[in-house]
């Protein structure tokens, strides 16, 4: 049996990649927000906290679209997203923590537990992979 993704999924694909972008524009935002009132003190952490969704959303999604991948099923697709709010919401708490002169020892579980949801979404995406292979 041969996997192949509908046009409901190339949609689905396309409009995550359009909530991806605007996440990108408002981490953008954010760091501008903050750089104007912060008396122009920033961080490389808030400074390149965007890059987070654009690459592990926007262009992951187009790329699955573009390639013909197999749609994430819900709960690796919940898994993903909230690998990327962890990380994205980890690199500014960092950035915030550098500005002000200190640092917080939770800064390290965004990190890990975002790693550990993206391990998972990526155990259930290659099962349900297999599972519609073996039928």
């Amino acid at each position: 049996m041969i996997l192949s993704i509908s046009d409901t999924d190339i949609k689905k694909e396309h409009k995550t990649s359009v909530i991806y972008i605007i996440v990108t524009v408002l981490c953008t935002a954010v760091n501008l927000i903050y750089y104007q009132f912060g008396h122009g003190v920033s961080s490389d952490h808030m400074k390149y906290m965007f890059l987070i969704p654009f690459l592990s959303g926007t262009c992951l999604f187009e790329l699955m679209a573009a390639l013909k991948l197999p749609a994430l099923p819900r709960l690796s697709f919940n898994l993903h997203n909230s690998s990327v709010a962890a990380v994205t919401t980890g690199e500014l708490v960092h950035g915030i923590c550098e500005i002000a002169g200190t640092s917080a020892s939770f800064e390290a579980v965004y990190f890990v537990s975002a790693l550990l949801m993206e391990i998972s979404a990526a155990v259930f995406y290659i099962r349900s992979v297999i599972m519609k292979r073996s039928g």
